[in-house]
């Protein structure tokens, strides 16, 4: 080879190698940041503590089986005597804090046993959130975030959550694992808590889909309509789960992307089955 040319080309690769390491760097101290952000809030809202003494208790149970989750009547927002560990656990948080800080900060939400425990926000539209933490703060890492055609009250037949899937496994990352069975098996339930209180969901579908997905239907002027997302949402699911929700039951569908195809998105969707109020 040309002594030239082979000078031009080894340049050439030290150039690429030195870019390539400041990105990662550049996106390694990103990542760093917003995980720090998050640790805050954790922090700030006090979750640590009662969460795990909910989760200690839990370890001499089994997790409940799908087949046991309440029915559309189980949905209304009603006090039960004997109220979920992680419910009553995540009902006694403080958000002012976090309010403080950001008011598009509406609430939180679980997935127990997995790293999903991040404040949730409602931007005046889907893009703000992608490259912005809780604190609205930029970073790569982004937020939890709900759609912006949602209620912050989770009144809504249909909501909509969207967060990212990171390389280092956290924010939205877990949700991809629930196309194994086992893993469902193990995580049948995710929490949301608001203001107002917290709110139990059971997982009723769990699919790899695109972002143009039926699974993101908003709009729903009709039972029958209703009714046919449903049907349609359950014979999507990669997963047995044994649960069918009830047109007048509030549902919930996490989202994320797969990191496979630029279309494609992993959907999680959730039944609402209790609520805990604020106490």
């Amino acid at each position: 080879m040309n002594k030239k040319i082979y000078n031009i080309l080894t340049v050439f690769f030290i150039v690429v190698l030195v870019c390539s390491s400041t990105v990662l760097a550049i996106r390694f101290n990103d990542y760093k940041k917003g995980g720090n952000d998050y640790s805050e809030a954790e922090k700030l809202v006090k979750i640590e503590t009662p969460v795990k003494a909910a989760e200690s208790k839990k370890q001499s149970s089994e997790v409940a089986p799908a087949a046991s989750i309440p029915d559309a009547a189980s949905s209304e927002k009603e006090t039960k005597s004997e109220p979920d560990e992680y419910s009553a656990a995540l009902a006694s948080m403080d958000f002012q804090s976090l309010s403080d800080i950001n008011s598009d900060v509406f609430g939180w939400i679980y997935i127990p046993d997995t790293n999903i425990s991040y404040p949730l926000v409602r931007g005046t539209d889907n893009s703000k959130y992608l490259n912005r933490t809780y604190k609205n703060t930029k970073s790569a890492v982004g937020s939890i975030f709900e759609d912006y055609r949602n209620k912050t009250d989770m009144s809504d037949f249909h909501t909509v959550i969207y967060g990212h899937k990171l390389n280092n496994g956290t924010m939205f990352s877990a949700l991809t694992k629930y196309i194994k069975q086992d893993f469902f098996s193990a995580h049948p339930y995710f929490y949301i808590n608001t203001k107002d209180g917290c709110y139990k969901y059971a997982v009723y579908s769990a699919y790899v889909g695109t972002w143009t997905d039926e699974g993101y239907t908003l709009d729903f002027s009709r039972d029958a309509g209703k009714e046919t997302y449903i049907n349609d949402m359950c014979a999507a699911s990669q997963v047995s789960t044994n649960v069918v929700p009830d047109k007048n039951q509030n549902l919930v569908t996490l989202s994320t992307c797969t990191n496979r195809e630029k279309s494609q998105r992993m959907l999680v969707h959730g039944v609402l089955v209790e609520f805990e109020p604020k106490k």
